[in-house]
């Protein structure tokens, strides 16, 4: 069962979340999840996620994802919204690392077309606290909204985790 809080869109949520996961061979896996959420703004939303992941070696990791998102009739969103993204992940030291992503967004409605095309380059780095994390991500979009010209950003992100540290992993 998930619940939380957007601020995107500044809603409340809950609903369960169904997740599998298995091998593909030596160096590769896969995972599917399926939510279904209601927010307080009033729709629901039903999100349905595949990962393809390899490791290419010990510095370098592949995921293919197809993500879908159907929101119900009180979203401002109409159709089914689907992204496919490629990432590379390259560790850089035991507390960095460099990933190269590649988005695709389309629509189904009003008509199916591109929403947008993502190139970013996000560097992450642990700092001397094991809890806290930073991001660089430049990027650049060419986004349908703008007639898909060059659309250049920068986001910055500041992460820490809080819990009880078992065995390696968060609870």
């Amino acid at each position: 069962l998930s619940l939380g809080m957007k601020f995107d869109e500044f809603a409340g949520f809950v609903g369960p979340r169904v997740r599998f996961t298995d091998v593909l061979g030596e160096n590769g896996s896969y995972r599917f999840t399926q939510t279904l959420r209601w927010q307080t703004n009033n729709y629901w939303q039903i999100n349905s996620r595949l990962d393809l992941n390899r490791v290419i070696n010990d510095s370098l990791f592949f995921r293919q994802t197809v993500d879908g998102r159907w929101r119900g009739e009180n979203a401002e969103e109409d159709g089914y919204r689907t992204q496919i993204s490629s990432f590379l992940t390259q560790r850089v030291s035991g507390v960095s690392g460099l990933q190269y992503e590649f988005s695709t967004v389309f629509h189904t409605r009003p008509d199916t077309h591109v929403d947008e095309y993502v190139l970013a380059v996000r560097y992450r780095k642990r700092t001397s606290r094991d809890w806290l994390y930073y991001e660089i991500m430049p990027q650049v979009a060419f986004e349908n909204e703008f007639d898909y010209t060059f659309n250049p950003g920068i986001r910055l992100r500041v992460e820490f985790f809080y819990g009880v540290q078992n065995k390696g992993q968060f609870s």
